[in-house]
């Protein structure tokens, strides 16, 4: 790293963090913080192509909106089970993986059935904060573990920021860009697929670079540190 941006986060006597597993752990929770937050932008216009009523459309854009949280109070226990038994590559790659497909699938939505099942489905894939956080640790030492932590705080937040931003300009394709898509077409069709392909290949691809990265060893270091696991 170079030695500007060495003083710019850590501290005299610190241990320089891997770059390259902390850009891995960076971009898999920015894009793990835009498939949560895509959504928001959207939903009502969503849950009225279900022919819903002006009435009822708080009620059923609460159901779609809560469905990942409830999905995910379970799944983070359960990650972190399958994180600290069969190691944190290996969790980390099939959270990651999972997460890619469901919002790959959410994007195909056409029934409000549809909607809550695939975003319950991301809600049980929702396990990369977990797993990071332990990724995290096992790199890290007592003098660089709060600055390996905030790449994962700092990445989660601009997923939140950028998510919604971009969905909110590729939703609706058709009405918005009737000179790019057509009428009756495949994106006119599947309505809010487009951000949910771009959110769903940027996890693809950060996922294949950490295969070829990430040690699949369970521990990296002998330091012990304490994490506190909270979810975010």
């Amino acid at each position: 790293m170079p030695n500007v941006l060495q003083r710019f986060f850590y501290t005299n006597g610190a241990t320089p963090l891997p770059i390259g597993i902390c850009l891995i752990v960076f971009f898999l929770n920015l894009f793990n913080g835009m498939a949560i937050t895509n959504l928001s932008s959207y939903l009502p216009k969503l849950v009225k192509t279900f022919n819903v009523s002006e009435i009822n459309t708080g009620q059923y854009a609460g159901a779609v909106s809560s469905s990942l949280s409830v999905s995910r109070i379970i799944s983070s226990i359960i990650w972190g089970f399958i994180c600290d038994k069969f190691g944190r590559k290996t969790s980390l790659l099939w959270s990651g993986s999972g997460l890619a497909i469901a919002t790959l699938l959410f994007g195909f939505t056409m029934s409000f059935i549809w909607t809550v099942v695939t975003r319950s489905f991301q809600g049980m894939f929702v396990g990369l904060i977990v797993i990071t956080k332990a990724l995290i640790g096992d790199i890290a030492n007592n003098s660089n573990l709060a600055t390996g932590l905030s790449f994962i705080f700092a990445a989660n937040n601009i997923g939140y920021i950028i998510g919604p931003s971009m969905a909110g300009f590729l939703v609706f394709p058709a009405e918005k860009y009737q000179k790019v898509f057509a009428k009756n077409g495949f994106f006119d069709i599947f309505k809010v697929l487009l951000p949910n392909i771009i959110i769903s290949s940027g996890l693809i691809i950060v996922l294949l670079v950490a295969a070829v990265y990430i040690p699949g060893k369970k521990r990296y270091n002998t330091v012990c540190t304490t994490i506190v696991l909270d979810i975010v």
